[in-house]
């Protein structure tokens, strides 16, 4: 929206919530795009790194997305993308061990 002269600026009192995304859907739609885009344009690092990290990154991501990143306060919106975040690091990770793309 522009503003023109005609603009009214007004204070908003109440609470608004506000979604990064229009839905759950498009939230995993885009980490999707985003771990196959990274699978192919990163580096891999270090094959004993990633090995070792394979096995807690879910929980760890999912502990610093819900807990540290303060998501537990979005109710089940929060859970589901606390969950998505954990997923798509964790097959990130497994691309990197594998040395292939897990998603078409």
């Amino acid at each position: 929206m522009i503003a023109t002269e005609e603009t009214r600026i007004r204070q908003f009192n109440g609470i608004a919530l506000h979604y990064g995304f229009e839905s759950i859907e498009a939230l995993e739609a885009k980490a999707r795009a985003r771990t196959k885009f990274y699978f192919e344009q990163e580096k891999k690092g270090s094959m004993l790194k990633n090995i070792i990290r394979l096995p807690i990154e879910f929980i760890w991501s999912f502990i610093k997305c819900y807990i540290f990143r303060a998501h537990f306060t979005g109710g089940m919106y929060g859970l589901r993308n606390a969950y998505i975040y954990a997923k798509y690091w964790h097959i990130r990770i497994l691309q990197r061990v594998l040395g292939r793309s897990l998603l078409d």
